[in-house]
């Protein structure tokens, strides 16, 4: 399977629990949430984000409003 360069750059559900420390994902979205990183949920519910979305909050494009897509 090819993977393109946008795949590359997507967090899944279980990258970000491995990440983070968290098993559930009750707590993961509290992490995110309190941590400025921007995510969304997926089929089934699954959380997703970027690398992007992540490094923002890093380099100073976090914001304390976060918005969260679900």
């Amino acid at each position: 399977m090819e993977t393109s360069k946008s795949s590359e750059q997507l967090i899944t559900e279980d990258q970000l629990k491995a990440w983070s420390g968290y098993s559930q994902t009750g707590k993961l979205l509290d992490f995110l949430r309190a941590n400025g990183i921007l995510y969304f949920r997926g089929r089934g519910g699954s959380v997703m984000t970027t690398i992007q979305a992540v490094n923002a909050p890093l380099l100073g494009g976090g914001d304390n409003n976060v918005q969260t897509w679900e």
